[in-house]
């Protein structure tokens, strides 16, 4: 079942893990296994799970530990611990940081899995609207939107890059959603959290003899979870080298075989990967097989210094989204601080503006954000210059800003504006196309 709930079983206990993971298959879930905390973060920094359940103690290590460390990729995943000892304090301890709950053993196992079905109910369902759109106004974007649309009618595979922060994710997610596979399953791997011993096990899955009937225990992995769905491969150049090589075989065959497995099965999956490296030094990263298969078509996110047109819608964008935070009061942004904007260099690109917005809309305390708010860590004349910045950048940098002064001041009428800065409308035309600008700036 494509939409099955996917729980992470964390539990050293063979005999119990197989009848939770029994249990948790009969009742509709789709239960992946882990062993002990090596494999327990593997999968973690990998895959993405509606609900974790976790033995806090686990053969080679703390599962309070684990969970520390697995704080920045479970996100809002609920996590439940047991725990045979009942510590009290680390109990308290664990919900605090943000577990669900804590559980003793031995526990009620009907209790637990009907706990399960209410934490996964009560999440949010994907939809359309889960993942932002990307924001095309800027001319560069309008450009990748024209691509990006007729590559998502097709089944090829392509290779996104860009800056980090940038908006590679959110583009791959488009077009999941805009392809005939938009049904279908999304699995996004975490490339980087390939290069475990357990690697090779997330990618392709196991089948493994069990200790206590002699029968097998089936674990899937990415490719052959995302069936006929979208495979993402994030930062692709972190792929061990080994893993390449397997993964041409079976790109080239359209089959997968798992660990230990005699037989294989299909591989249907479309595969988009994305990198922030540039496509010339990505191949110094890639067996070149691997990327001629995977950069069948290349789309090249550019960075937001380069999009400034996208500055406001994006600005509006984020802002809406924090507005559904219960805890944030969402606050207007003056026409001084959008200015700042649009003269920044953010090298952080658009993950550098969320979080800007953020800490602005968080601690700011006067109607409307300003760019004190914004930028705090830097001074208000730094905002519109860089002491690098070339003659040509600077001079750039100040024709921007009085266009977009002139232009805000007649409310984006082409004629006044500029009959008010002393040139024709033609000129002012090419100099708005140059600078990335649209009479809405």
């Amino acid at each position: 079942m494509a939409d099955a709930p996917k729980i992470l079983v964390i539990e050293g206990d063979e005999a119990l893990a197989e009848d939770l993971i029994a249990r948790l298959e009969h009742k509709g879930f789709k239960p992946q296994l882990a062993k002990n905390r090596n494999q327990a973060s593997a999968l973690l920094r990998c895959l993405r799970f509606d609900a974790v359940l976790s033995d806090v103690r686990l053969p080679d290590g703390d599962g309070e530990k684990m969970f520390q460390d697995a704080l920045p990729f479970l996100r809002s995943t609920p996590i439940i611990f047991t725990s045979a000892a009942g510590d009290v304090d680390q109990a308290v301890r664990l919900v605090k940081a943000g577990a669900a709950d804590y559980l003793q053993k031995p526990y009620d196992v009907p209790m637990l899995v009907e706990r399960l079905q209410g934490m996964v109910a009560q999440r949010p369902v994907p939809t359309r609207a889960s993942w932002p759109e990307p924001t095309m106004a800027s001319p560069a974007m309008r450009d990748l939107g024209i691509l990006s649309e007729r590559l998502a009618a097709t089944n090829i595979s392509a290779l996104v890059t860009g800056e980090s922060g940038s908006g590679k994710e959110v583009l791959v997610r488009h077009l999941h959603r805009q392809s005939s596979r938009a049904a279908e399953p999304f699995i996004l791997v975490a490339c980087a959290g390939l290069a475990c011993a357990d690697g090779e096990r997330l990618l392709f899955g196991e089948l493994s003899r069990s200790p206590h009937d002699n029968g097998y225990q089936l674990r899937t992995g990415a490719l052959e979870e995302a069936g006929c769905g979208t495979l993402f491969l994030d930062e692709v150049h972190e792929m061990p080298p080994a893993l390449q090589s397997r993964l041409v075989q079976v790109i080239d065959d359209r089959q997968l075989r798992r660990l230990g497995d005699i037989t294989s099965v299909p591989f249907e999956a479309r595969i988009l990967a994305t990198s922030d490296l540039s496509s010339s030094d990505l191949r110094g990263r890639l067996r070149p097989d691997l990327f001629h298969r995977l950069a069948v078509v290349e789309l090249a996110v550019p960075p937001l210094r380069d999009r400034l047109a996208d500055i406001e819608p994006l600005v509006d964008s984020l802002l809406r989204d924090l507005a559904n935070d219960p805890g944030i009061a969402v606050r207007p942004v003056d026409a001084a601080a959008l200015s700042a904007m649009r003269a920044y260099e953010w090298p952080g690109n658009v993950r550098e503006l969320r979080n800007r917005l953020v800490r602005a809309v968080s601690l700011g305390k006067s109607s409307k954000i300003g760019v004190a708010d914004l930028f705090p860590d830097i001074r208000a004349s730094d905002t519109l210059k860089s002491p690098r910045a070339t003659l040509e950048e600077a001079r750039s940098h100040a024709e921007r800003e009085r266009i977009v002064e002139a232009l805000a001041t007649h409310n984006g009428r082409i004629t006044d504006t500029a009959r008010s800065l002393g040139i024709s409308r033609v000129t002012l035309w090419g100099k708005m196309k140059r600078l990335g600008l649209s009479n809405c700036a």
